[in-house]
């Protein structure tokens, strides 16, 4: 009997495995239908960060690296920078050149933040992976919002747990990959290894902000600019 022990073999057969119930589970008309034609999907791998596009047939069509959320695990609250789990699909494609996003380092907010488009995902209670021992906690309905895939204006952080909950692209890669795919695309997010030892633990919503707290440590007068309420579908880079 042979025994595979290889990393690489596993996600292999993770991505067979999680594809396949996507379109035994009601996506394949999302594959087949006017939204997209060619049949083509995505895969991000918050283990490896990296992002690749396949077609129907499942052969893998471009490699891209990114920058998934900082923190390990699925999503459960806003603010927690962790990056959502789950069979989603391209919602909207949004020109985001002029946005701007202030990183609270001093340097004000920041024209380009988001790179030349923002591809915003559908993630709801629905298609997120109920993988987690928290419960989530949505910030509208029973969806997160403010969720997508953008380019950056810093490409020397790609490659790492960097984002806010996003997923940041090079932006020359963004627009090939927006050359290749459309709204109706799904976008198939799966764990590593850090996602899935954080997900057995059972966190209060308090706790999955400490992280954050702790690492901005904000001044008191600085902390109630820091929440102002934005609106529900502002996303963060």
């Amino acid at each position: 009997m042979i025994v595979h022990n290889n990393k690489r073999f596993k996600l292999g057969l993770l991505l067979s495995i999680l594809v396949n119930l996507a379109l035994m589970f009601g996506l394949w008309h999302v594959y087949s239908d006017h939204q997209n034609p060619k049949g083509h999907f995505v895969v991000v791998n918050k283990g490896t960060q990296e992002l690749k596009v396949y077609n129907s047939d499942a052969q893998m069509l471009a490699s891209y690296a990114v920058s998934t959320g900082l923190n390990p695990g699925n999503k459960i609250i806003k603010g927690d920078q962790k990056t959502p789990e789950g069979v989603f699909r391209i919602e909207s494609e949004e020109e985001s050149s002029e946005w701007t996003f202030d990183f609270d380092d001093g340097k004000g907010p920041i024209k380009g933040s988001f790179g030349p488009y923002f591809l915003r995902l559908q993630v709801n209670s629905g298609n997120l992976f109920h993988n987690s021992a928290s419960d989530f906690s949505f910030t509208s309905g029973k969806q997160f919002v403010g969720i997508g895939i953008h380019g950056t204006h810093l490409p020397n952080l790609i490659g790492s747990r960097a984002s806010h909950g996003c997923i940041r692209m090079k932006n020359e890669d963004l627009l090939s990959l927006r050359a290749t795919i459309r709204p109706g695309v799904p976008v198939i997010i799966v764990p590593g290894d850090k996602d899935l030892k954080q997900n057995r633990q059972k966190v209060s919503h308090e706790e999955t902000k400490k992280p954050k707290t702790k690492r901005e440590k904000p001044k008191p007068s600085k902390k109630q600019s820091l929440e102002k309420p934005r609106r529900n579908r502002d996303p963060k880079p």
